[in-house]
Formats: C-alpha cells, structure tokens, sequence
C-alpha cells in the first residue's frame, strides 16, 4: 500500500516522484515498440538512463560530488557501472518510452485545433543529465543570465552553464539538432525561450552579480539553419521569445526565417506609452503577460513589488510602485473600451491584434497574483512549485476566467 502525497498550496516534488519512483520499482512499465524508441533515442538516451541509475546509488549528491571516474559517462568507470546495473537502465529508459507514449496519446486524444507546442528552455540544470552528458561543449563556472532591465534592475543570474560557441560548431551542432528534434516529438510547434540567445548569451563569471556579466556572441546564422531544417523535418511552427534586451536587425532576422515573434502588451512601448497592438506584426504570438513577469493581477495590484522588495531585488520600492500606478492610469487611457475590469478590458485590447495567434495565461484565467515564477531565483522562492487555486476542469469558470473569455469571444467568431 502506498502512502499518498499530501495535497497543498505548493507541489512536493521529491515526495511526488519518491512515490512514483516506489511504484516504478514494483510495476516494470510495459511500453509497446520499446525497441524502437530506443533505437530512436539513441546515445542521449542512453546517457540519461545510465545518469539516473548512478544518481540512485548516489542521492542528494550532484553529478560533480559523485566519484571522478563517473563525471564523464563515456569514461570507463560509467560504462562498467553500467554494464553492471544494465536492469536499471532498463528500468529508466522504459520510463521515458512511457512518458512519449502518454504525451503522444494526450495530443491525439484531445481537440485542439493547432496542437501542442512545446518550450525550449534556454539552458539545462548545471547538476542534471545533460551538463552531464554534454560535459566540456558547456562551460563550467559561469552562468547565463541578463543585464539590468526595467523588470530587474539588479539583472538576472539563472544559474544555467552556457554552451561553448566554437564546440558547437566543431561538433557539427549534433546535440543542438538532437535537442530540438527531442522537443519536437508530438508537437506541432516549439516555443523558443529567450531567442537572443541564439545569437548571444549573457555570461555572468561564478559569484558574480547579473549586472557584472558580458555578452557572448554565437554562429546565429548557422543555429538558424538547424532550427529551420528541424522544423521542417516536423512540419512545425517556431516561436522566439525576443523579449528583453534585444540586439539590433534580431527581430528583423527572425522574420525573414518566419520564426513568429512575441508581442506583450506589458512591455510593448512607446517610451512610457503602451503600444497600440494594432501595431503588432501578423508573424507573432501575443498575450498580456508571460511567466517571467507578473500575473496581471499582481501587475494590477503590486503584488510583484511587494514580493521582489520583501526579497531585497528592488532598490527602491516606492519609486517602483509610484511607477505602476501611472503604468495603470497610461494603461487605462490606452484601453479602447473601459467596461471598468481592467483584466478583460487589456485581454480585448490584445485580441485585437493582427497576431497570428494570442497567448491567455492559466494564472490569469486562474486570477492568481503571485506569478509562477521570479527570474533569477531559486532558493528565494518556490519557483515552478505552486498550484493553480481552482481545479484545472474549473480553469474558465471563476470570474476571472469568464471575463478573459467574454474579452476573447470578438476574436474568436
């Protein structure tokens, strides 16, 4: 009998996957055409299975603490290890043939119109299986991260190693190819994380401050080639996060490859002004707000103020929050209907957009106020943890929900 996992405001991932990984070891999953997506998998397969069976003999201990002759999984210790666990790679492997063939069912058996489109981070975890796996193509010590913004005047320290440029090419950028055609499986499209990264990354030196990184540049038009043939080879829309600090002709150039843009309405301006979303382009995705920024209630609210000064990120709290309350007033005056509820009335205003297609949150859906997530920070806070309040069946039917959909019904008919 298994014990459950208490249900509350934020998830318990250890204790979650503590319970799985205990069903796991007593009910080997039996997936159809195993050996196939094996085959399929190939060596990245093959190194994650070996790096989760070496993480087992070695918990709460990341990959760097483990044993010198296992820090590299072509060495010869890694392979004896895993000629001598083969069960437990098989074990782990049989779990990810699980995992594809649940994501392959969820696509097929649901309604959406375009499909799935799923997201591509910006880096891995530097203590995961693919810093692991990857070992020197990533650099060791330094950090990718963003300078100083208006949404983060301290800049940004995200902890991810950066990819080493020259590696990449030298290496035929297989893994980068790899990694974009493993994301690609069962989607219908594949949304970019911080696309200037694809011609440059932040690089912040080890116990360094976001503002004391530099910028280093990447073959851009070379990543851009394997990006267009990935998709093509899927059949695939591409979207590019080109939020933040963008580099000049980089919008210019992602269009002319037809990678759609994104657009949101809280940080697109004119100086102070908000701009108009009629302004925005026909190749893009649009939306309110992001992940990475508050929910639209907290930006309503200053929720988000309160929570980055209780956490010493603002240098000036009030001043940030004299700021917001003339962004609303500006917002207000923007805005081409005033029913008075400025969460509708800003998702009408976006949907009237020549976008091709608009983004609406679950947290705004979900009227929630603190945000997913704080970039830059992990341990501060309980990023990517808390639960949505109401019941994900019950995502449209609170008042906030209903208010998007009403604003949302113009663009739909």
């Amino acid at each position: 009998m298994f014990a459950p996992v208490p249900i509350g405001p934020m998830v318990d991932y250890p204790a979650v996957w503590a319970l799985k990984s205990e069903t796991l070891q007593r009910f080997r999953p039996d997936v159809p055409d195993l050996s196939k997506f094996t085959t399929e998998g190939g060596q990245a397969l093959q190194h994650f299975a070996l790096f989760q069976a070496i993480a087992e003999r070695h918990p709460r201990l990341s990959w760097q603490d483990w044993p010198s002759g296992l820090h590299r999984p072509d060495s010869a210790e890694a392979q004896a290890f895993a000629r001598a666990h083969a069960d437990r790679i098989d074990v782990h492997i049989r779990v990810q043939a699980l995992c594809d063939r649940q994501l392959a069912d969820a696509v097929s058996q649901s309604d959406l119109r375009l499909g799935l489109i799923r997201d591509l981070a910006i880096g891995c975890a530097p203590d995961g299986a693919e810093a692991w796996s990857l070992g020197p193509q990533l650099a060791q010590g330094p950090s990718v991260g963003a300078p100083p913004d208006p949404f983060s005047t301290e800049g940004q320290v995200w902890g991810l190693p950066p990819p080493v440029p020259h590696l990449m090419a030298e290496g035929g950028y297989a893994s980068f190819a790899t990694l974009l055609a493993t994301n690609l499986r069962h989607a219908a499209g594949l949304r970019i994380d911080h696309a200037m990264g694809l011609a440059r990354l932040f690089w912040v030196p080890q116990g360094a401050r976001g503002r004391d990184g530099a910028y280093v540049r990447y073959p851009f038009a070379d990543v851009l080639g394997e990006i267009a043939l990935a998709s093509h080879r899927a059949n695939a829309i591409i979207i590019g996060e080109d939020l933040g600090t963008v580099p000049d002709g980089f919008r210019e150039t992602l269009a002319a490859q037809n990678i759609l843009a994104t657009r949101l309405l809280l940080l697109e301006r004119d100086g102070a002004a908000f701009r108009p979303p009629a302004t925005y382009p026909a190749l893009a995705v649009a939306g309110v707000s992001t992940h990475d920024l508050p929910t639209f209630k907290g930006w309503e609210t200053g929720a988000d103020i309160k929570e980055q000064a209780d956490l010493g990120l603002l240098a000036d709290p009030a001043l940030a929050q004299d700021q917001r309350t003339a962004d609303i007033i500006r917002l207000r005056m923007s805005l081409p209907t005033d029913t008075g509820d400025l969460l509708a009335d800003a998702h009408a205003m976006v949907a009237a957009a020549p976008s091709l297609l608009m983004l609406v949150q679950a947290d705004d859906l979900a009227g929630e106020a603190i945000a997913v997530n704080l970039p830059g920070t992990d341990r501060e806070r309980p990023n990517w943890r808390r639960r949505l309040a109401p019941d994900s069946k019950a995502l449209f039917d609170g008042q906030a929900g209903q208010a998007i959909l009403t604003a949302l019904r113009s663009r739909m008919t």
